[in-house]
C-alpha cells in the first residue's frame, strides 16, 4: 500500500497535513504530521510522504531497528527509536522527519489514509 499524490490537483492547501496530525495528535500541528507540504513558492506545493519502498534506505540505516520492512510497508516502532536521525539522511526522498526529538513518518493510518479522505481535490489516493 502506498499513498500517491497527483501534483496536477494539488493546490497545497495542507489539509492533509491537518488530519494528519488530528487522526495522531488529536490535534492540528502541521510539525508532527507524518506528511508535509514544503512551501515552494513560486512553485505549486505538494505533499511529501514516505513511499514505504521495498528495499528501504532508512531501514538499512537505523541502528537500532525502529525501523522494520514489512511486507507492503516500512513500520515505525517509536519505542525502539532513539532519534539519532540516520533514516531521515538515508531517505532519498526526504519524507521522515526529526522534530521535537521524535521521529515522524507516514504510517499509512493503519490501513485508511486520513489524508486521502479529507483532501478536498482528490490529489491523494492509495495504491493497493
Amino acid at each position: 500500500m502506498r499513498i500517491r499524490i497527483d501534483k496536477n490537483l494539488c493546490v497545497g492547501c495542507c489539509s492533509c497535513e491537518m488530519a494528519c496530525t488530528l487522526a495522531h495528535e488529536q490535534r492540528f500541528n502541521p510539525r508532527h504530521s507524518r506528511l508535509r507540504v514544503p512551501l515552494t513558492f513560486p512553485m505549486p506545493s505538494t505533499p511529501v510522504v514516505c513511499n514505504h519502498c521495498k528495499n528501504a534506505r532508512c531501514v538499512a540505516a537505523c541502528p537500532t531497528g525502529a525501523l522494520e520492512q514489512g511486507e507492503d510497508r516500512v513500520i515505525f516502532h517509536a519505542e525502539a527509536c532513539v532519534a539519532c536521525g540516520a533514516c531521515t539522511e538515508a531517505c532519498p526522498f526526504h519524507a521522515i522527519w526529526l522534530n521535537d526529538g521524535q521521529i515522524f513518518k507516514c504510517d499509512l493510518c493503519g490501513g485508511d489514509p486520513s489524508c486521502a479522505k479529507i483532501c478536498p481535490f482528490n490529489a491523494i489516493s492509495v495504491m493497493k
